[in-house]
C-alpha cells in the first residue's frame, strides 16, 4: 500500500573552448589593431597558437538532478507526493597573456547556477459506478521555485603573466581589503545578479470513460507566477478533451483497421515572463548585467537609481500572455499494427504577448513594453510508423516518419496598430510574423544615363543620387524615390515543413539506428556573403564586424552570381536587407547514427555478476545536404 521511489543523477561536463579571434575579442570587450589579420600560413598560425601556452581556459559544468516520491494506494483512494531538484552550475576561469593582446593581459572569472525545486501532491479517487462506467477525480497542487545567479569579473593589464588570477587582500583589518593585487583597481569590472521566480498551481481533473469506447477529460487549473504583475497574478487555464474509439464501437466485425480513434481537445496554456522585472511595473533599474537582464545598479558599493531608458517603459496592469488551442486527431493501425498512422490538426491563438513599441521619447525612453500582440498558427502533425520487417525475425527493420506543417499570421499589434517597424523588421497585421523586410533587386546600373530621371535629376536613394555601379532597387510605391517605403515582406524565417525520418535495423545482437532531420520552405538572408562584399563599411570601423579570422581568406559562396556594385557608394549597395541575399534554407541533416552490440548473453555464460552489457558508438551531425551556399 505504500511505495517509495527515488532517483539521483549527476553529470560533469568539461569544455575545450576554441581559439578564434572573434570569440576572444567579444569576451574581452576589447578590439585591438585590426589592420594586419593573420596570414593563411601554417607557420604563422602555429606561432599564434603557441602564444596560448601561457594561458588557460577552464570551463566546466556540474549538473545534479534527483527526486523522491511516496505513493499511498488505499484502494479507490490514492495519494502521491513528490519532491524534485534540478541544479546546474557552471564556472569559467580564463587568462590570456600579454603576448596575445598588444602587451595587455586579461583575466576573467565566472560562476553561475540555475536551480529548480518542485513539490507536488496529487489525490485521486475512483468513483464506484456500476457497469462499464468509469469515473476518476483528481485534485492536485504544484509549487516551483526557480533561482538564477551569477558572479562575473574581468580585469585588464595584470602586473605580469605569472599571476593569472584576480587576487585580493584578505586581511579585513587592512585598509586595502578587497583591493585587487594583480590588476589595477580601475581596470577590474564586476557583475552580480540573482533573479527568482515562483510558480504556484492548483488543479482539479475529472476523467470519464464508458466501455473503453468513449473518454472525456476536463481539467481546471489556476496558476500564479511571481513574474506576473500583482494585479494579474493568477491565470485560469481549462482544458477539455474527448476520445472516441470507433474501432471498438462500430468496426468490431472487420479486420482492416486494428486501431481507429478520433480525438478532439480544446484548452488554454499560459506563457510566463522571462524576467522578474516585468512584475515590478514602473521601476528604477538599468541594463548593466552582461546577460542582458535588467538589474538594480550600484556605484562603488552603493545602490543608485537610474531610469531604464534602454530597456523601455514597463507600465501597469500587464496581463498574462496565453495560448488558446484547438486540436483534432486521428489514430489508425493496420496489418496487426505493423503500420501506425497519427494525424493531428491544430489551431493556436497566442494572445496578450508583449512587444517593445516606440513610445515616450519625450521622457528619454526608446520604447514601452506593451501587451496585445496576437499571432494565429494553424498546422498539421503527421506521424507514420511501420515495421517493414517484423521484429520476430532474425533481421528486422522499423521506420518512422514525422512531419509538421505550420503557417502563422499576425492578427493584432499592441495599441491597435496595423503595422510597426523595429530595426530591419516589419510586422504587419494580416501577414506572417516571420517574413523578411527587404528591397527587391533587379541588377545594376552600368552607366549614369541608365538611372531614371525625376524632374531632370537622377532618382535618389534616401536623398543620395543613384549612379553607375549602384543597385537597381524596385520603386514599389512608384513615388520616384527609393526608400524604406519600397521594401517588401518576403520569404519565411521559420520553416513551413519540419520533420524527422528514423530507421532502426536489428540483426541478432547488432542494432543500427539512423536519425535524419529536415526543414523545408524557409529562407535565409546570407549575411556572411553580404558582409564579405560590404568590406568598405565593415573594415573601416573598430567593431567586431571588422575582425578577420584566418579563415577570412577562404572563398565561401558563389561570387559570380552577385553583381559587382561600387563598394564605395554611399547607398551601401551590399546592405543585407535585399532579396539579392535571400536564399533557400532547406536542409537534410544526419542528426544521429548509432551502432550497438549486445554482449549480455556472451557475458552471462562466463560470469553471474554482469547481467546486461551493451557496447555502442554514435556520431552526431555527420552531414548536411542543403542548397544554401
Amino acid at each position: 500500500w505504500m511505495t517509495f521511489s527515488a532517483m539521483f543523477n549527476g553529470n560533469r561536463l568539461e569544455r575545450q573552448r576554441n581559439r578564434n579571434l572573434r570569440d576572444r575579442f567579444a569576451l574581452m570587450n576589447y578590439i585591438p589593431d585590426l589592420t594586419a589579420p593573420l596570414a593563411p600560413n601554417k607557420d604563422s598560425y602555429d606561432l599564434y597558437l603557441k602564444k596560448y601556452e601561457n594561458s588557460f581556459d577552464d570551463n566546466n559544468s556540474n549538473i545534479v538532478e534527483g527526486f523522491a516520491g511516496l505513493l499511498f494506494d488505499l484502494g479507490r483512494l490514492t495519494f502521491s507526493t513528490k519532491f524534485s531538484v534540478d541544479y546546474n552550475e557552471g564556472y569559467r576561469d580564463l587568462f590570456y597573456p600579454r603576448t596575445l593582446l598588444e602587451n595587455n593581459s586579461f583575466a576573467s572569472n565566472y560562476y553561475g547556477y540555475s536551480q529548480r525545486i518542485q513539490f507536488e501532491n496529487l489525490l485521486t479517487y475512483k468513483v464506484p459506478l456500476s457497469g462499464s462506467h468509469n469515473l476518476s477525480l483528481e485534485a492536485g497542487q504544484f509549487v516551483q521555485w526557480d533561482t538564477y545567479k551569477y558572479n562575473y569579473a574581468y580585469a585588464y593589464r595584470g602586473v605580469n603573466d605569472f599571476i593569472k588570477l584576480n587576487l585580493l587582500e584578505t586581511d579585513p583589518n587592512n585598509s586595502n581589503y578587497l583591493t585587487p593585487l594583480a590588476f589595477p583597481r580601475e581596470l577590474v569590472y564586476k557583475f552580480l545578479d540573482r533573479t527568482k521566480h515562483n510558480l504556484l498551481a492548483f488543479y482539479g481533473r475529472a476523467n470519464y470513460s464508458f466501455d473503453q469506447k468513449y473518454k472525456v477529460s476536463l481539467l481546471l487549473r489556476g496558476d500564479a507566477s511571481s513574474n506576473a504583475q500583482p494585479t494579474n497574478r493568477w491565470l485560469f487555464t481549462p482544458v477539455l478533451a474527448a476520445e472516441w474509439n470507433i474501432k471498438e464501437d462500430l468496426m468490431t466485425q472487420q479486420d482492416f483497421f486494428d486501431v481507429f480513434n478520433l480525438r478532439v481537445g480544446a484548452g488554454r496554456t499560459g506563457r510566463i515572463n522571462a524576467f522578474d522585472n516585468f512584475a515590478q511595473g514602473p521601476q528604477y533599474t538599468a541594463e548593466i548585467g552582461f546577460t542582458g537582464n535588467v538589474t538594480t545598479p550600484g556605484y562603488n558599493g552603493f545602490a543608485v537609481l537610474t531610469r531604464p531608458y534602454s530597456w523601455g517603459w514597463i507600465g501597469y496592469d500587464l496581463p498574462w500572455a496565453y495560448s488558446d488551442q484547438l486540436n483534432l486527431g486521428l489514430d489508425l493501425g493496420f496489418l496487426q499494427n505493423r503500420i501506425k498512422l497519427q494525424l493531428d490538426g491544430y489551431m493556436r491563438q497566442d494572445k496578450n504577448m508583449m512587444l517593445a513599441i516606440p513610445a515616450y521619447a519625450e521622457y528619454g525612453y526608446r520604447y514601452a513594453q506593451q501587451s496585445g500582440m496576437e499571432v494565429h498558427n494553424t498546422g498539421l502533425d503527421i506521424s507514420i510508423q511501420a515495421a517493414i520487417i517484423p521484429t520476430d525475425r532474425p533481421f528486422s527493420w522499423t521506420t518512422r516518419l514525422n512531419v509538421n506543417l505550420n503557417k502563422n499570421k499576425l492578427n493584432a499589434l499592441p495599441g491597435g496598430l496595423d503595422e510597426i517597424v523595429l530595426g530591419n523588421r516589419k510586422l504587419e497585421v494580416g501577414k506572417p510574423v516571420d517574413q523578411y523586410w527587404v528591397f527587391q533587386n533587379e541588377g545594376i546600373y552600368l552607366a549614369d544615363d541608365e538611372v531614371p530621371l525625376v524632374n531632370g535629376q537622377p532618382m535618389k536613394f534616401n536623398g543620395t543620387a543613384l549612379k553607375a555601379g549602384d543597385p537597381k532597387w524596385v520603386d514599389t510605391n512608384n513615388d520616384q524615390v527609393i526608400s524604406s517605403e519600397d521594401k517588401i515582406l518576403a520569404g519565411n524565417m521559420l520553416p513551413r515543413v519540419t520533420g524527422g525520418f528514423t530507421n532502426q535495423f536489428f540483426y541478432q545482437k547488432w542494432s543500427l539506428t539512423a536519425d535524419l532531420y529536415f526543414n523545408l520552405g524557409r529562407k535565409i538572408l546570407n549575411q556572411e556573403m553580404a558582409n564579405r562584399f560590404d568590406f568598405i563599411n565593415r573594415e573601416g570601423t573598430n567593431t567586431m564586424d571588422a575582425v578577420k579570422e584566418i579563415t577570412f581568406w577562404e572563398k565561401r559562396g558563389e561570387y559570380g552570381k552577385y553583381p559587382l556594385y561600387n563598394p564605395w557608394s554611399t547607398v551601401i549597395p551590399y546592405r543585407v536587407e535585399q532579396d539579392l541575399f535571400l536564399e533557400n534554407g532547406a536542409f537534410l541533416k544526419m542528426r544521429t547514427l548509432s551502432l550497438s552490440y549486445d554482449m549480455s548473453e556472451w557475458l552471462n555464460r562466463r560470469t553471474a555478476v554482469i547481467k546486461k552489457l551493451r557496447v555502442y558508438v554514435s556520431g552526431h551531425n555527420l552531414f548536411t545536404i542543403t542548397p544554401y551556399t
